[in-house]
């Protein structure tokens, strides 16, 4: 169950009065309130991942047509782990 702001002010004032089942409730309100600015906040940060992806993507894309490295060249030094490991990005 969803509570307004107003409502919740007033049911936070009888939860002294009516006890434990109502604190329950505003505790139930508070959790449905947080859980949707959660999915909500999830939802905004998947989007911008995607995002931040497709403009990496964009990126190696020109990067790879403005260079002189063939695409055979470039996915071989992906995919070879050694290259990394001899110290210069630029071996392959």
């Amino acid at each position: 169950m969803y509570l307004s702001g107003i409502a919740l002010v007033g049911r936070i004032l009888q939860a002294s009065k009516y006890g434990f089942p109502l604190k329950m409730e505003l505790a139930e309100a508070k959790v449905a309130k947080t859980r949707a600015a959660h999915e909500k906040a999830v939802g905004k940060l998947k989007k911008l991942y995607d995002i931040r992806k497709e403009q990496q993507q964009e990126q190696l894309l020109k990067a790879m047509m403005s260079g002189k490295r063939s695409f055979e060249e470039i996915l071989k030094f992906i995919s070879d782990d050694t290259a990394f490991q001899c110290g210069s990005i630029f071996a392959f």
